[in-house]
């Protein structure tokens, strides 16, 4: 699961606070199980914006072979 590494190495490291070093499925693990998804919407955020990016680069060049715009983007 992404992001649940740091704190992870916080609960080997003993530096959690006691009131936050619960059992698994109390509160240190609904801020995993936040900080993994937070993670994965950012992965995709950034993956998309740069498809995004790539295919407007892709774009302004102009395909120099006479394909379409459509056949263009698809390689």
């Amino acid at each position: 699961m992404e992001g649940s590494g740091i704190l992870d190495s916080l609960d080997e490291a003993g530096d959690m606070p006691p009131e936050l070093d619960e059992a698994p499925g109390g509160l240190t693990g609904a801020v995993r199980h936040k900080l993994a998804a937070m993670a994965s919407c950012w992965a995709q955020l950034v993956h998309k914006a740069q498809t995004v990016f790539q295919n407007n680069a892709k774009l302004e060049v102009g395909p120099s072979d006479g394909l379409s715009k459509t056949a263009y983007l698809a390689e």
